[in-house]
């Protein structure tokens, strides 16, 4: 049985953070494992608070697991503070090994709601960048992770977080535009792939579906290029076939596809 797991803070409405990922995992046939790191308020208005979880017991239960429990793929989320991305960076250092981890840098919500402190952007880059296999940052966190503003060039962007990590893929592009330019940065070259837009607002958890599509696809090709052409199109079809989720009726939920052999072509 293959597994991933997903380092993660909890999204109620379950669009987004550690229960999206284990719907993802569960329909590209992978078996999810989750340990939390905070428990957010929030609905289809927004995000309405954020409690982080003490780091030591985070800690705990990740170690508990690690000892016991072999992963395929490790995916982080969202971490919140430093105490936190000190904990998750020390537990894998005893037990991550050559498991790929896939970085989803959740830094602020889409209704603007900061999601993660200075302090632990700081520890974040210096200490949990180096161990990434491949990061996914959308064109703000990007902008945030660098320390540069955010009306820089995506493409730019990726080169420089290139020297960071292995893969550097920033995703995102004009909202005007017809097609979502994906900006892949590797050995100090930018690839960009264009993938049609799917008219409408962007649904809520797009970024989480995406990293954790990516980190299941590695688990069945064991090759970022490839898994990243998979995560796309499985993200494009999941945004597809969002559809409106509460009152506000501005957020959209994925329901994600669930035959890995649809996405044989781009794993091929």
């Amino acid at each position: 049985m293959k597994c991933a797991l997903t380092i993660a803070g909890s999204d109620p409405t379950g669009g987004a953070g550690l229960e999206a990922d284990l719907r993802v995992f569960q329909s590209l046939g992978i078996h999810g494992c989750a340990v939390a790191t905070s428990l957010t308020t929030q609905d289809s208005h927004g995000v309405h608070g954020v409690k982080v979880l003490p780091a030591a017991e985070v800690g705990s239960r990740l170690d508990v697991l690690l000892r016991d429990a072999g992963m395929d793929v490790i995916k982080c989320g969202m971490l919140g503070d430093a105490d936190m991305v000190r904990q998750v960076d020390a537990v894998l250092n005893v037990h991550q090994g050559e498991t790929p981890l896939v970085l989803d840098p959740v830094l602020v919500s889409s209704s603007g709601t900061p999601l993660i402190t200075d302090e632990a952007l700081d520890v974040l880059r210096t200490d949990l960048l180096p161990r990434c296999c491949v990061i996914t940052p959308n064109r703000r966190e990007a902008a945030r992770l660098l320390e540069v503003p955010e009306n820089l060039a995506a493409e730019k962007l990726a080169l420089m977080l290139s020297r960071w990590v292995s893969w550097a893929v920033v995703t995102g592009g004009e909202e005007d535009e017809p097609f979502v330019r994906t900006h892949v940065g590797r050995e100090g070259l930018v690839e960009v792939i264009e993938s049609p837009r799917v008219p409408g607002p962007s649904p809520h958890g797009t970024g989480c579906t995406f990293s954790s599509a990516l980190a299941a696809f590695l688990i069945h090709t064991r090759d970022v290029r490839r898994a990243l052409n998979g995560a796309l199109a499985y993200t494009h079809r999941a945004v597809h076939e969002a559809r409106p989720l509460g009152t506000q009726g501005g957020m959209l939920m994925c329901r994600l596809p669930d035959c890995l052999s649809s996405f044989e072509q781009e794993l091929s």
